[in-house]
């Protein structure tokens, strides 16, 4: 078993201890609940996802924003699939709440180059996002998902996703790829490039004087 193997077990065992199920396929959001972030959305995926997988279970990760978790867990409950959300509130590190989960689903609009698909990437959990903003640029830029149109409908949105849990191996990095990924975003990564710009600056200034 890898490194990823053990985070990835560990992880799960962690979302067990708040609630999600042992068993089963899990399905993510990772996000405060800003209307931009879509939650209402993502519930309405899961309500497709679970009458198509009775093995789908879901969980969301974050804080009360424009939405609040009770907001949300009535509405849950008019789509009938309460008993198969876990509101797992706000919880750190945030690569073992995407470690845990075995699809995470990126519903946000206008979503900047956010951390949550760069994490999902490096760790290997697949993902499928709004191709929007960030999300296209990071899907273009390391892959390891999917994206769905920006007026996908739900069930679009979950059609998509079942395609992703039938075949997850299509879309996950191999482990040199997702090395690839935790390099290219990483802070020693970071400060050689702005000193590379300043030694080109300083270069340049020198070269005119």
């Amino acid at each position: 078993m890898t490194g990823n193997d053990l985070l990835r077990c560990d992880a799960r065992r962690r979302a067990t201890s708040f609630g999600c199920p042992e068993e089963g396929v899990l399905v993510g959001f990772v996000g405060n609940f800003w209307s931009r972030k879509r939650p209402r959305f993502f519930l309405e995926v899961c309500a497709r996802l679970a009458s198509s997988r009775p093995d789908c279970y879901f969980v969301m990760f974050g804080r009360n924003g424009e939405e609040t978790a009770d907001d949300l867990l009535s509405f849950a409950r008019d789509l009938r699939i309460a008993d198969r959300v876990t509101w797992a509130g706000f919880r750190l590190p945030g690569e073992q709440n995407i470690a845990a989960i075995d699809l995470l689903l990126a519903t946000a609009l206008d979503e900047p180059f956010g951390r949550t698909l760069v994490e999902a990437a490096a760790l290997g959990t697949p993902y499928l996002a709004t191709d929007d903003a960030g999300h296209r640029e990071i899907w273009a830029r390391w892959g390891g998902g999917g994206l769905a149109p920006v007026g996908a409908s739900a069930d679009e949105f979950a059609l998509l996703a079942l395609s992703i849990l039938r075949k997850p191996e299509a879309v996950i990095l191999s482990s040199q790829e997702r090395d690839k990924v935790k390099i290219d975003v990483s802070a020693s990564l970071h400060a050689r490039r702005i000193m590379e710009i300043y030694h080109r600056l300083e270069t340049g200034e020198r070269g005119t004087a």
